[in-house]
This record gives structure tokens, C-alpha cells and sequence, in this order.
């Protein structure tokens, strides 16, 4: 997929048409991705270079009294807003243009994702595959998109995250099988089968995830379970 830099807007020329045009080009491009239901990466990164305008442009009060100053690349890249050497005025207001343009450009196509993501998420029901556990932290959930017999089965781990904003969790998952469903090889087969031949999880959680309609399983399914997994299981957590 193409990508855009993370310093897109202040890096090279400072010139507001041509970084209009940059950035038109890679918002065609996550359109047609989002058309396709191919959500990620693009919508994650969507999210990244709205939420480094806003912040940029919510520091700019402090970075004012910085300048006249130039951006230092490589310190923007890892989130750090360092300065060095003059920079004229005209490339300040350069700058505070093609934020101001791009924020909302963004944000539209942002908003086309989240809406495509929410059509994948509505076609989803999960459930518990047996009887559930009290420990859910690790365990393996299957994935059917409906009408098609093959079940993708992946194993997850919830995940303790420290952060400076506070603790947080993630979710790891690893596909580890692909099986056919039928009359004779139901959901509870596949659940057993898996205990028996990997045993370091002798009674897992399971869960079914169906989906009602067929959308890409890495770029679009996938992500979307993994949110709703998440937020299952921190509840129980």
C-alpha cells in the first residue's frame, strides 16, 4: 500500500500546492483502499497523521516562540519537535497552511473508514465455543465468513501494556489452522482436536466469530475482531 511520511508536511519544499497534492494523491489512494474494504494498514495511519496535525498544530502557541527556527526531520520522527537554524516567515505560514488544509481532508476519509469499519463490525456476532473459563487471557477464536465452510482458526493472548498515559492492554494473535466445518466435524470437533494437539492450553477459551457477509480476512475482518475481542475480554479481566 502507499504510504505518506510521517513528517509529509514539513519535509523537502516547503510549498503548500505541491503538499496539496501529495496529499490528495494518498487520500485517492485509502479511498480506493476503503472502496475494497481494505482498511488496514491505511486506516491506522489515518488516525496517526490526523492525531500528529492536531498535535502539532496544539503546540504551535509554543513552537512560535521557538522560531524563527527550521524542523529538525529526524527528531519528527520519533515525535520530538526540535528545532535548529532560521526559517523564514513565509515557510511558517507555509506550514500553518497545509495544516489547516490537510486536517479536515483527513478527517473526511477518516470518517469513510470508520463507516466502512463499523459495516464489517455489524456483520460479526461472537460467541463462546463450550463452556468459558474464568481465565480468558489466552485462548484461540475461530473465523467463519458465512456462507463458505473453512474456519480460520487463530490462538490470542491478551497482552499488559505500561504506558506513560496509564496501563493499557493489547491482543497478539497467531493463525494456527484452517479447517472445514460440517454436519460431522461441528465447531465442538475443531475445539477438541485443537486441545489434543496443543496442550499447553488444556481448557481454552474458545469463541465463533461469524461473519454474515465476505470481506478481506487480513486487511479488514481480522482487525475488526481483534477490537472486539479486546474489549470482550478486558471485561472479564
Amino acid at each position: 500500500m502507499k504510504s505518506l511520511n510521517a513528517d509529509w508536511f514539513v519535509e523537502g519544499t516547503l510549498d503548500f500546492e505541491y503538499k496539496k497534492y501529495v496529499l490528495l494523491a494518498y487520500l485517492q489512494h485509502v479511498s480506493r483502499e476503503f472502496a475494497d474494504y481494505r482498511l488496514y494498514p491505511a486506516l491506522a495511519e489515518l488516525v496517526a497523521h490526523h492525531n500528529a496535525l492536531l498535535n502539532f498544530r496544539e503546540q504551535r502557541h509554543t513552537l512560535s516562540k521557538q522560531f524563527p527556527r527550521e524542523l529538525d526531520h529526524e527528531a519528527f520522527k520519533q515525535l520530538k519537535l526540535d528545532f535548529h537554524a532560521p526559517v523564514s516567515d513565509s515557510s511558517i505560514h507555509e506550514i500553518d497552511s497545509i495544516i489547516d488544509y490537510s486536517i479536515p481532508k483527513i478527517k473526511i476519509n477518516l470518517q469513510e473508514g470508520i463507516g466502512r469499519f463499523e459495516e464489517v463490525e455489524n456483520t460479526l456476532n461472537i460467541e463462546p465455543i463450550g463452556i468459558t473459563p474464568l481465565y480468558t487471557k489466552e485462548g484461540y477464536f475461530f473465523v467463519r465468513q458465512e456462507p463458505d465452510p473453512a474456519v480460520a482458526i487463530y490462538e490470542y493472548k491478551v497482552l499488559f501494556l505500561e504506558h506513560v498515559n496509564g496501563n493499557l492492554h493489547g491482543i497478539h494473535v497467531d493463525q494456527v489452522d484452517t479447517q472445514v466445518v460440517s454436519l460431522t466435524h461441528t465447531y465442538e470437533h475443531i475445539k477438541w482436536h485443537l486441545v489434543k494437539q496443543r496442550k499447553q492450553l488444556p481448557n481454552p477459551a474458545t469463541f465463533l466469530v461469524r461473519a454474515s457477509l465476505r470481506f478481506p480476512q487480513q486487511e479488514a475482518v481480522l482487525p475488526v475482531v481483534k477490537r472486539r475481542m479486546l474489549t470482550m475480554l478486558k471485561s472479564s479481566l
